[in-house]
């Protein structure tokens, strides 16, 4: 987004929570926030903490997920929320999800549905690797088509996040639009 809708929106003084995020799209995402600096606070809900690297508008909360309606008073005053729960969870049921978010009358609601997503994880999945050697080719010639870097859609959640005019209520991005919005 340009730096005037990144100015006007950091003026509204606006707070943020993100769930998901020591996965792999949480953590680009908890880095493009640090870096736009673009929400006075920002509140990451989790099973644990983690070490950061970030400002001091970050805050770890630590929750029991199957306990949400405890722990409401955690979202009380944040009017922008990131969900970065992998595929992997909410794989089963993403339909399901989606209805869900689409009757909770929010002002608002974006999903991001990213193909095969490109970053360095710690860990080795014999899976992942087979199917990142046989899309390389794929991802290098059509690069918009069938992957998406981590860090392209944690920029895409934030440009959409701070660009506020004539929201959708809805909205669905698939990865073609990930990458068109990220720029």
């Amino acid at each position: 987004e340009s730096q005037e809708t990144m100015e006007h929106f950091r003026s509204l003084g606006r707070s943020a929570f993100v769930i998901g995020y020591t996965g792999a799209v949480g953590k680009a995402l908890v880095q493009e926030l640090n870096k736009a600096k673009v929400f006075k606070k920002v509140v990451l809900i989790g099973r644990r903490n983690v070490s950061l690297d970030v400002g001091p508008e970050f805050e770890q909360k630590v929750m029991d997920f199957e306990k949400l309606d405890e722990h409401k008073d955690v979202f009380k005053d944040l009017d922008t929320g990131f969900c970065c729960l992998g595929t992997y969870r909410a794989r089963d049921g993403l339909g399901e999800a989606e209805d869900g978010l689409s009757k909770m009358n929010l002002e608002r609601v974006s999903i991001f549905k990213p193909a095969f997503l490109v970053c360095k994880r710690n860990e080795r999945r014999i899976a992942e690797a087979i199917v990142k050697v046989v899309l390389t080719p794929m991802i290098y010639f059509f690069p918009t088509v069938m992957s998406v870097p981590v860090e392209t859609v944690a920029r895409a959640m934030v440009n959409n996040a701070v660009n506020l005019s004539n929201p959708s209520p809805v909205e669905i991005y698939e990865n073609k639009q990930i990458h068109k919005l990220a720029h």
